[in-house]
């Protein structure tokens, strides 16, 4: 899985879309939350961005600068910043897509060996894992994002907007 670097970008563009669309209609919902316990809109588009190295893009560029790199990977945190906490929708939807487009850049554009590069992974609630900027990058678009993108998808159910 996420063996090619078709495969990864075609996974990244349909989980960005995907992203996209779960977004529309929230503009004026952005900090409606279903429940106290609930990440609101704005707090799962932070999320996403995450704290500076703290996100895809960070993460493949410091696999393919560093000679394996030890990277720790926080999360369940919303990386709500003073300036995210005033944009408006598009404005966390461009730094989203400044993400996604860089990394997908990056992945169109690195040689072969750039591409095998590993960093070393270390999570909270799982064993650590090598992986290369294709695992990198498939499996935060596949599983994170996508897993982010649904929970949007909850955020508007909850609030009554329509199916897309």
């Amino acid at each position: 899985m996420y063996d090619t670097r078709e495969e990864v970008l075609a996974i990244m563009d349909q989980v960005w879309l995907e992203l996209r669309r779960q977004t529309d209609g929230l503009s004026n919902a952005l900090d409606w939350r279903a429940s106290p316990d609930q990440w609101s809109a704005r707090q799962v588009l932070s999320h996403l961005g995450g704290a500076p190295g703290q996100n895809v893009l960070a993460w493949v560029q410091r696999v393919l600068r560093e000679d394996h790199p030890a990277i720790s990977v926080v999360g369940n945190d919303p990386f709500m910043t003073p300036e995210r906490q005033r944009m408006r929708l598009p404005d966390l939807l461009a730094e989203l897509e400044h993400i996604y487009g860089s990394t997908a850049h990056i992945l169109r554009t690195a040689s072969p060996g750039d591409l095998a590069r590993q960093g070393l992974f270390r999570f909270a609630t799982r064993p650590e894992e090598e992986r290369t900027p294709l695992i990198i990058a498939g499996s935060s678009f596949d599983r994170h994002w996508r897993a982010h993108a649904q929970q949007l998808a909850q955020l508007r159910e909850d609030l009554g907007l329509s199916d897309i």
